[in-house]
């Protein structure tokens, strides 16, 4: 017989969707248009690129094509080109507005160039680099009078990865394309700070400036006379019709393989690698640790590969050294971490990475102490405290009681308890109006 009290817990969930409403501007907002070209297009300009740096190696005469197509010849564009080794950035190159074939063999140049005086590949093997181009498109004003070097004064303006900005100075411009925006990992006031510096030496001065924005056409291919790859936010665009199971399978068994190549002898994983550095980063977040060792435990006890359950094994060792007991709480557990935060999200996707364990009974005595250390962070209201004492917060309110209420969820669904019932009830009361209040779709997925 199904427990309806269980069929509730994942039907209440869903009331924590937000409803977003956005207001409408007094005035149009002017709309970059991004460049169009088609597929073969594409391919007809990377030949050029190709060509033209061929052609450079060998100590030819510049290239000149022959043909151009019809449609092509009356375009004018601005063209950036990235070569790269391995996902490393070796040079970019930038052909200035002219007809889009000229500013293709510009840029090309132009990154072969500097390849030439860093030194860093074998020319030889120069066929075989990735390339990037970019193709720029007419900007347009932002309408914003205010003080746009504020935080988030312009995020109602510009789409990051998709718009890239242009700040005009009185004797000079400066310019991020949706791509660097997208890849340098910083926000957009960051960018706009960045810009800033770059035009004026007195602070007074900026606001003075004339700001715009530009959406551009991306593509990459990976060697000479392979196909076009076309990108967007930095992303390959994948077909409706490619996502079948069998491919998700495949991207599954991919991902999860790098998961376990990422890991360290400690257990943890190798937090972030920068490929514009070919470096890893040192910065550390034990949430997301947390988070994909619960994907390793999951992937695990999909894949049945002992690679994958070894490396879910190391994870869960190592972590398992900070379950810590409450005192004076009776068998209540949370996760303690080494830089004293001890955040709810830590011990619930602890709890989580258990229950997906290939051998999760093995941990359902752990379980059952973190599961109840979750709830008597709860207050009256139904509120989760969101760090465990003796650090003590209610932030991260959009997404930690989110993953509290799953691994409360997971653990019900296989072992029926009321308090956690109830738990969950009390917690789905207060949170209900929380979201319609403060929308924050980016972390609705924990909440479903």
């Amino acid at each position: 017989m199904t427990d309806k009290r269980h069929l509730y817990i994942f039907f209440s969930t869903m009331l924590l969707l937000p409803v977003c409403s956005y207001g409408q501007t007094t005035q149009p907002v002017p709309e970059p248009v991004q460049p169009q070209l088609f597929p073969s297009e594409k391919l007809f300009l990377s030949r050029i690129a190709r060509r033209s740096i061929s052609d450079a190696n060998a100590q030819k005469s510049m290239y000149e094509p022959g043909y151009i197509p019809k449609r092509l010849q009356s375009m004018q564009r601005e063209v950036i080109i990235r070569l790269r080794q391995d996902g490393y950035l070796l040079c970019a190159g930038v052909g200035a507005k002219a007809p889009i074939s000229l500013a293709v063999r510009d840029a090309a140049l132009g990154a072969f160039e500097l390849l030439k005086k860093s030194k860093v590949t074998d020319l030889s093997q120069v066929d075989r680099l990735l390339m990037e181009i970019e193709v720029i498109g007419d900007p347009v004003d932002i309408p914003f009078q205010d003080d746009w070097t504020q935080p988030h004064a312009l995020d109602a303006f510009v789409e990051p990865g998709l718009d890239g900005l242009i700040l005009l100075g009185q004797q000079s411009q400066h310019r991020f394309s949706p791509t660097e925006l997208f890849t340098s990992d910083m926000t957009l006031s960051e960018s706009l700070k960045n810009l800033a510096q770059l035009t004026h030496s007195d602070p007074s001065q900026v606001l003075k400036t004339a700001l715009l924005r530009f959406r551009t056409v991306h593509w990459y291919q990976t060697r000479k006379d392979a196909e076009v790859v076309s990108l967007s936010r930095g992303l390959t665009i994948i077909p409706q019709e490619a996502v079948t199971r069998k491919k998700l399978d495949e991207v599954i068994e991919s991902l999860g393989a790098y998961l376990v190549y990422r890991q360290k002898p400690n257990g943890l994983f190798t937090y972030q690698y920068e490929p514009a550095m070919d470096r890893y980063s040192d910065e550390e977040n034990l949430v997301r640790q947390i988070g994909a060792t619960s994907a390793m435990a999951a992937y695990a006890t999909w894949s049945g590969r002992s690679a994958s359950i070894a490396a879910a094994d190391i994870a869960i060792r190592y972590h398992m050294k900070g379950v810590t007991d409450i005192p004076h709480v009776a068998n209540a557990a949370f996760l303690a971490t080494a830089d004293g935060l001890h955040k709810l999200g830590v011990t619930a996707l602890f709890c989580q990475a258990l229950a997906a364990h290939p051998k999760a009974d093995r941990f359902l005595d752990v379980r059952k102490k973190l599961i109840n250390g979750m709830i008597w962070l709860q207050r009256p209201s139904g509120l989760f405290i969101t760090a465990f004492p003796p650090a003590e917060s209610i932030a991260a309110q959009d997404y930690f009681p989110g993953e509290a209420l799953l691994a409360m969820a997971t653990h019900y669904q296989q072992y029926p308890d009321e308090r956690i019932f109830d738990a969950f009830n009390k917690a789905i009361q207060f949170y209900k109006p929380y979201f319609r209040e403060r929308p924050s779709p980016a972390f609705v997925p924990w909440q479903v």
